[in-house]
């Protein structure tokens, strides 16, 4: 068997397996379900007067809580950076004979102006893998939020005393993706590309947390809100939540079309859709069409490689914001077969964010006081992330690719890093196989 069909073996197995039945929202929302009757924050009390008090559809502020993080969540997911379009040493045919264009094997997570050429093949598989630790900053192994109570009497928070009541929530949750991507690209004309990238998710998510009732008044016998049964009343609660889901992704077609090209610099716009193939409510897609349009910058100085690409990309998922997007780095071959990548890759929030957070709620009686939510920030989520990676050459047609992500700003949902194995393979199928030179 050649190297390239053993690596692609070895990456189709490790596509996902079937989906459970159960989605990932709920499993989400499972988190914060302590009491009986099935619902998130609904407690046990036998009397059936106070249990839903806490529910968040009936409660102010405290429903776009929840909504909050489990959509901050379900678009991170889908949102893993797209490998490029385009990788290995380019050439063109002189005399009959192929003439290497480029000196290193092409960035890993950013555009260069090259196109592949009429008729020409590129293939890459990658497998990356992330772990979501943090939300705007806050861990999400300690995540702090208050429930208030709803106000059932008049206008006055508070007012019975049991409506200052609250209910505390801990929780530590950890959310995992796998994403195998395979990437397809074609030269259909010397200077216009087509690419397809079909990724498969397995997401995962793995938690638990306490909660706890915060009463206004002293005394067991005098509680309107607590956990267990009347005869055992209990001021705090457990619930875990634990489970996975696997499929096809938010597929991605992509087209390049080199503008103008010479042996120092080049110049290419890209545009770009991203299909909502995804299952959202198993956190595997967004749920929503994305546009994208890109200008790519590239240029050669003996074995350096830099680029920049400027886009704009238009987000069609209800709690997505659109963005302005930015990539500066270079690649370098270092020796005969490496390739190292650098690059700085930016996403910039446009517009007021989709994601809202509750304000803190205020209470008027028995005095005036104001409880804060949550921790987590009221911010624009502008994303900022340092990626270096390389490329080791097995041949002229084969490369193996090792990278990660870093995040310089801790905005948005956040791994701590996103590690990606994968390969390319290039096809050169006769003298058609023309690449304009850089």
């Amino acid at each position: 068997m050649r190297p390239a069909s053993s690596c692609i073996l070895a990456l189709l197995l490790a596509l996902p397996v079937p989906a459970q039945a159960q989605t990932m929202r709920d499993r989400f929302l499972g988190l914060f379900t302590f009491g009986t009757c099935g619902e998130p924050l609904c407690l046990s009390v036998d009397a059936g007067r106070h249990e839903k008090h806490f529910i968040p559809s009936v409660v102010q502020g405290a429903d776009n809580l929840l909504a909050f993080l489990t959509n901050a969540v379900g678009t991170s997911v889908a949102n893993v950076p797209l490998a490029a379009a385009s990788g290995g040493t380019t050439f063109t045919f002189a005399g009959g004979a192929p003439v290497a264009t480029s000196t290193s094997a092409g960035p890993i997570f950013a555009e260069r102006a090259q196109t592949l050429g009429r008729g020409r093949w590129f293939l890459a598989g990658n497998v990356t893998g992330l772990d979501f630790q943090s939300i705007r900053g806050i861990p999400l192994n300690d995540l702090n939020l208050n429930f208030t109570h709803q106000n059932v009497a008049d206008s006055a928070l508070g007012n019975p005393a049991f409506e200052d009541d609250l209910l505390q929530v801990n929780t530590a949750v950890s959310v995992n993706l796998l994403v195998t991507s395979l990437v397809m690209a074609y030269g259909l004309f010397d200077h216009v590309d087509l690419a397809v990238d079909v990724p498969f998710v397995r997401s995962s998510i793995n938690g638990h947390s306490t909660a706890t009732i915060v009463p206004s008044g002293t005394g067991i016998d005098s509680l309107a809100h607590f956990f267990g049964s009347a005869s055992n009343k209990q001021l705090t609660a457990t619930a875990a939540s634990t489970g996975s889901a696997s499929g096809i992704g938010d597929v991605v077609g992509r087209i390049k079309v080199n503008v103008v090209q010479n042996d120092h610099v080049g110049f290419a716009l890209l545009a770009g859709a991203r299909f909502p193939t995804g299952n959202a409510d198993q956190f595997l897609g967004t749920g929503g069409t994305d546009i994208m349009g890109m200008g790519i910058l590239s240029g050669r100085i003996s074995s350096l490689s830099p680029h920049l690409n400027l886009g704009y990309v238009h987000r069609g998922a209800q709690y997505e914001n659109s963005a302005l997007l930015t990539t500066v780095g270079f690649d370098n071959l270092v020796g005969s077969r490496a390739t190292i990548a650098l690059d700085l890759i930016s996403s910039w929030q446009v517009g007021a964010s989709r994601l809202v957070l509750p304000a803190p709620v205020t209470f008027t009686a028995p005095i005036t006081r104001t409880v804060r939510l949550t921790d987590i920030p009221n911010e624009r989520d502008n994303l900022i992330d340092a990626a270096i990676g390389t490329k080791i050459a097995a041949s002229n047609r084969l490369n193996f690719v090792l990278n990660s992500i870093l995040p310089v700003n801790r905005r948005g949902v956040r791994a701590d890093m996103v590690w990606t194995l994968g390969l390319e393979y290039n096809f050169y199928p006769g003298r058609t196989s023309v690449v304009s030179a850089p």
